[in-house]
């Protein structure tokens, strides 16, 4: 099995490495284990008991288990991660309060099964690009006429001119 610090260098670009490989190699030794080098049969059965499962692991929490199941076994849910939080939240498509599940169940509500893994990407993509966190670009965003945020902003922006 490889060390921590093999794992490190090969992921390094993806953020937050030093933890990710820790998880990584306890969900390696996990397969290893307990199901033989089977991944199947580690992430296998339903959804709710493959998410139960890999949450078990060190360092995997219900977002990263969720985007294993939608990407490793075609689950239709959405992952919430911290850009999905904030445009779906900026839209008006979400709560403004609740944690995870609150918001992930506003979407699943919100969206066809067949589109979520779409819709996760599109979020994440428009949260990275468009939607940032400090100076959203409005201009470009193909949504202001659906976005709450922005007709708020918009709105208080025209009453302060």
């Amino acid at each position: 099995m490889a060390d921590v610090q093999d794992i490190e260098r090969v992921i390094k670009q993806a953020g937050l490495y030093e933890t990710k490989a820790r998880s990584i190699r306890a969900v390696a030794r996990e397969i290893l284990e307990k199901y033989k080098g089977d991944t199947w049969s580690f992430i296998g059965g339903s959804y709710q008991s493959a998410k139960e499962r890999l949450q078990k692991v060190s360092g995997v929490g219900p977002k990263t288990a969720d985007v294993v199941l939608l990407f490793a076994r075609d689950f239709e849910i959405i992952p919430v991660d911290t850009h999905v939080f904030r445009v779906s939240r900026r839209i008006g498509l979400t709560p403004q309060k609740g944690g995870y599940d609150a918001v992930k169940m506003a979407l699943e509500d919100e969206i066809p099964p067949v589109k979520r893994k779409f819709a996760h990407i599109a979020l994440i993509r428009l949260g990275r690009e468009i939607c940032v966190a400090r100076g959203p670009q409005h201009w470009k965003c193909p949504l202001t006429d659906l976005c709450d945020y922005y007709q708020a902003t918009s709105c208080d922006a025209n009453n302060t001119s």
